[in-house]
């Protein structure tokens, strides 16, 4: 009777993740690389992982289609207005995939406002989706430091959450300036056809 009891609140702890994990990645009321490295410490690296990495996509796939239905109709009348944001629009649905991938990689761009962004603009859902992707090497490094603290605590090392916290950074920088001069290359190519 215990061992059904015990599984119950399991499978309760491992819905209310799932949920707020999917809340998070829709509405960024708190930074997903907190709540990953939570659950990382509840469930270790690999459950912790399998918990995430899905309800980090649904939310994804939740934002990108609430702003495809009820926020489409504001952003074209938007677009109409500024031909600069008609421009980084083009910028978007040209590069696809590319430009989603480094936007997921640049930890300066937060996870949920991204998502909306994205899903405002011309891109394919399945571009969102491979771009998408490229956030889960970051949701996998936040839930190790979070697993690794819970060990640090008990082995009294936290030199270990400090070469995976350094790496995520470096990893977050690299991609946030792949992203400024992709960006800016395109951006530019457009403008010369435009202006020729």
């Amino acid at each position: 009777m215990l061992a059904i009891v015990h599984q119950d609140s399991a499978w309760r702890g491992w819905i209310t993740c799932e949920f707020i994990q999917i809340v998070v990645a829709v509405c960024g009321i708190l930074p997903a690389s907190a709540t990953a490295m939570g659950i990382g410490a509840a469930y270790g690296i690999g459950g912790g992982f399998l918990l995430a990495a899905p309800a980090t996509m649904i939310g994804a796939l939740v934002s990108f289609g609430l702003s495809r239905t009820f926020l489409r109709g504001f952003i074209h009348r938007l677009l109409r207005k500024s031909a600069r944001l008609d421009k980084l629009d083009q910028v978007l649905s040209a590069e696809g995939w590319k430009i989603a991938c480094l936007f997921r990689l640049s930890p300066i761009m937060p996870f949920s406002i991204t998502s909306y962004a994205l899903g405002m603009s011309a891109l394919s859902l399945r571009a969102y989706v491979i771009g998408t992707l490229a956030s889960l090497p970051a949701l996998l490094g936040y839930i190790t430091m979070g697993a690794l603290t819970v060990r640090s605590v008990t082995s009294a090392t936290d030199a270990s959450v400090s070469w995976v916290h350094t790496a995520i950074l470096v990893l977050g920088g690299v991609g946030t300036l792949a992203l400024v001069w992709h960006l800016n290359r395109v951006i530019s190519k457009i403008l010369s056809r435009h202006s020729a």
